[in-house]
């Protein structure tokens, strides 16, 4: 993505700090995501349709969105430090799906506001 926006070293120092502080939040975000999927996946093959499934699912709902937060608070910030040429290079990028933007049912295949698939 660095070279096909055409990132300045300038830029590119600019929006280091901004993976440094966050990549870990957003890492663990991701972690829970994934493992709450597990849980809910373990419950359906249990045929458990009770209210612990319904807990947990819950539970999938809230570690998702606080992946999405993360993941597009990432974007927006690292897109600040681009200029307006490449800001709209971003956009393009994201419309043609080169990266996924969370939660953007304009993005995913299905319509839903989900991401139909993880590439980035």
């Amino acid at each position: 993505m660095v070279s096909a926006l055409g990132v300045t070293p300038q830029q590119s120092t600019a929006i280091e700090p901004v993976y440094r502080t966050r990549l870990h939040a957003a890492r663990r975000a991701s972690a829970a995501t994934i493992g709450t999927t597990e849980q809910v996946a373990a419950r359906f093959r249990d045929g458990a349709y009770d209210d612990e499934l319904l807990d947990v699912t819950s539970q999938l709902v809230s570690a998702r969105r606080e992946q999405c937060e993360r993941r597009r608070e990432m974007l927006t910030l690292s897109a600040a430090a681009l200029s307006p040429d490449q800001r709209e290079a971003l956009l393009r990028m994201i419309q043609a799906r080169r990266i996924m933007e969370c939660g953007d049912p304009s993005r995913s295949r299905s319509g839903r506001g989900r991401d139909d698939d993880h590439r980035q």
